[in-house]
């Protein structure tokens, strides 16, 4: 069971690709909610959307 052989790895090649493609798109969404996380709490912010609102409803 613990041994590691390269006949082994072959045999248990598709769990290991669907390990590290499951790893892969975890990485995808977390490095995606690092960037839309402050974009979407900067328009959320009530601050800044009545700033907005004060620069368009002056015009």
């Amino acid at each position: 069971m613990g041994d590691k052989s390269s006949c082994k790895t072959f045999l248990h090649g598709r769990l290991f690709l669907q390990v590290e493609i499951l790893a892969c798109t975890a990485a995808i969404v977390w490095v995606l909610a690092m960037i839309f996380d402050p974009i979407i709490n900067f328009f959320a912010d009530p601050n800044f959307i009545d700033s907005i609102r004060s620069w368009f409803s002056s015009e």
